[in-house]
């Protein structure tokens, strides 16, 4: 008799507590990229926001700040998007 609870005897089961982790993931996302872009933005010498896209911000010497944020940012959107339940796609492309 095993000693571990259901969901951790199945490997392809996941818990409420583990998607919800996720979920959090992915709701941290564009918060934390939006956040990370502006304060670059207000703080760079030269740079205007009606005449430039944040894109611009991952140029010069502080580009590196800019790609790392791009960077965190998809790898927690990747991340969120395994707690989305199975078949969720398929509502919104339908």
């Amino acid at each position: 008799m095993s000693a571990l609870p259901a969901a951790e005897a199945k490997p392809g089961i996941r818990t409420a507590a583990k998607s919800r982790a996720l979920l959090g993931a992915l709701a941290v996302t564009g918060p934390l990229w939006a956040a990370v872009s502006l304060i670059q933005a207000f703080t760079r010498p030269g740079f205007d926001l009606s005449r430039h896209p944040l894109s611009m911000l991952s140029l010069g010497d502080l580009g590196w700040l800019q790609i790392a944020n791009f960077i965190v940012a998809g790898a927690l959107a990747i991340i969120g998007a395994r707690g989305l339940p199975p078949g969720s796609a398929a509502r919104w492309t339908a």
